[in-house]
């Protein structure tokens, strides 16, 4: 059961992968990347849908599990599921502010984007008046 609910995270984490792909495809389009996947919006929907499905049968007991209802398997799957998901999210409703290694502006030089300093933003006298 313990690997029937690492799998259901694992292909949890890969919906959430190709639904940002997608995502990311349509909402930033002209951001520059290393390479770009040709038809990237049809691959990254079969492979949500593969995933969905995959999550979806791993609900199902293999028929070697004898002792357990159907009821009982699944819900111990979502139960374990949902603990270890919650263990990353645990550690990130606790972090705290010292174990920040970058700035906001590091991290958004990392990932692209571009931000104006504050000095940039003030008013400069027009000269001679």
């Amino acid at each position: 059961m313990l690997i029937a609910a690492a799998a259901e995270l694992y292909l949890l984490m890969y919906v959430l992968m190709f639904a940002s792909a997608i995502i990311l495809r349509h909402t930033k389009p002209h951001v520059q990347r290393a390479y770009r996947v040709p038809a990237m919006t049809l691959v990254a929907v079969v492979g949500l849908l593969a995933s969905v499905a995959g999550i979806v049968l791993g609900f199902i007991p293999p028929s070697e599990l004898d002792g357990l209802s159907k009821t009982t398997y699944t819900l111990l799957v979502i139960g374990i599921t949902v603990i270890l998901a919650a263990a990353p999210l645990v550690f990130y409703a606790m972090r705290k502010d010292s174990w920040r290694t970058i700035t906001d502006a590091e991290f958004a030089q990392l990932i692209g984007e571009h931000v104006t300093p504050p000095s940039a933003h003030a008013v400069t006298p027009k000269a001679g008046g």
